[in-house]
């Protein structure tokens, strides 16, 4: 039902409420609590409301910026730890990179503390975030699995299980050990956790305990570390096919920065080819989004008869909206064909374009989304030259969000930036 009626009345309107049963694959996982009731998979109208009214503050624009030094930092070290591979022969998996970076993000600005994820080759944490998740895909896809006899299944639900427990007793430390500081020092922190113990009086408030907080703590790092590194890895699969546009960033971003390796605040709306203003997707990231959106789709229960562009939809029913409209002839020219500057002021018609969905249930963090991928992606192309490496798979696949299959692989060389002979991706 790819109409702008049906996102209208699904999505914009706020009428109908999340289906239950297509989040409990993420609620639990082989008896495990993983994402619980966060803000993500939360069905319950009011219940959600509450905490998307406690959230809301915490993702502002005033208080993201103060995010930025943390977002500049840890690109840093990721450039840094890229720069030990750039030798124009290693193969580098960017998905692999990118998840490295977007996780340790999610952990200073979310929760203050350090993942390792960027300082050591294996961290702890990333494994268990990894494992958890891809357990989580592979045994909802394959149910019968959960109850193998087969001694390699059994052990993969094993590992799965302990991942998701290690994550949630390291959040619990984490939390426990904020509001002890809480309750013994000012906390001039500004991190996503500080503001939540602050609004709850250190949970405190009997609506919002640690199980919540925990279940929030999960929902932060499954939603904010993979669907920035897969739109990262899919925006570097699409410049690999456009040396023009490889080049007019690279100018544009060495026009704004100069020599400078941190990315103000003020910045961000100069880097006119990548986001014009603060507010609206713009061009690369924007063309990315609707060509190879992260997520394929959201979904909404009926909570009454509706009729949407000549169909009756019945109570109880539930529809899914495809963040696939960008690609409908109808809505863009030439869809299938990567072209950033459609979206150079060009009015795009209303609803036709909704990767971070619209409405009451839109994304709350893609703000955040887009300060983060605007600073590395201006960093890295300052830094490199890419070149894609020719063999590998152009598949897409999708898990819980739509990846390239081989991750993406790049060939790395330092950018030298005094020649326009090496912007080719």
């Amino acid at each position: 039902m790819l109409t702008k009626e049906a996102v209208k009345e699904f999505l914009i309107y706020g009428s109908h409420s999340k289906p239950e049963f297509l989040y409990r694959q993420v609620h639990s996982v082989l008896g495990e609590r993983f994402m619980g009731s966060g803000l993500v998979t939360e069905h319950i109208s009011s219940l959600w409301e509450a905490k998307r009214s406690l959230f809301n503050p915490a993702f502002h624009r005033s208080y993201l910026k103060l995010s930025m030094e943390t977002f500049n930092n840890s690109t840093e070290a990721s450039m840094k730890r890229l720069k030990r591979m750039a030798d124009g022969k290693t193969k580098v998996q960017m998905l692999d990179e990118f998840s490295r970076l977007t996780l340790d993000i999610i952990a200073k600005v979310g929760f203050g503390f350090d993942c390792e994820s960027l300082t050591k080759e294996r961290s702890k944490f990333n494994d268990a975030v990894t494992c958890s998740l891809n357990g989580c895909m592979y045994f909802e896809r394959n149910f019968w699995q959960k109850y193998s006899l087969i001694p390699e299944v059994s052990t993969r639900r094993k590992q799965v299980k302990s991942a998701i427990r290690f994550l949630r007793d390291f959040g619990r430390e984490i939390v426990t050990k904020r509001i002890q500081k809480m309750n013994e020092e000012k906390d001039d922190r500004h991190d996503i956790l500080s503001y939540i113990l602050k609004a709850t009086n250190g949970l405190k408030d009997s609506s919002f305990g640690m199980t919540g907080v925990l279940d929030e703590f999960i929902t932060f790092f499954v939603a904010g570390m993979e669907t920035s590194s897969v739109t990262l890895t899919s925006i570097l699969f699409h410049l690999s096919r456009s040396e023009e546009t490889v080049k007019r960033l690279k100018a544009e971003v060495k026009e704004v920065l100069q020599d400078r390796t941190f990315v103000e605040y003020e910045d961000l709306a100069k880097l006119e080819y990548l986001n014009a203003v603060f507010y609206f997707l713009k061009q690369v990231i924007k063309e990315t989004l609707r060509m190879t959106p992260p997520a394929s789709a959201t979904a909404r229960q009926c909570n009454y008869d509706v009729e949407v562009s000549g169909y009756v939809v019945p109570k109880g029913c539930t529809v899914a909206v495809p963040f696939a409209m960008g690609r409908r002839e109808e809505f863009f020219s030439d869809p299938l064909t990567f072209k950033p500057e459609r979206f150079y002021r060009t009015m795009i018609e209303p609803h036709t374009f909704v990767p971070f969905a619209v409405g009451p249930r839109s994304c709350i963090g893609q703000q955040f989304a887009l300060m983060e991928m605007k600073v590395i992606m201006a960093r890295l192309l300052q830094t490199f030259d890419l070149r894609w490496v020719p063999d590998q798979s152009t598949d897409f696949i999708e898990e819980m969000t739509a990846k390239l299959k081989d991750g993406g692989l790049h060939y790395l060389t330092i950018c030298d930036n005094d020649s326009a002979e090496n912007d080719q991706l």
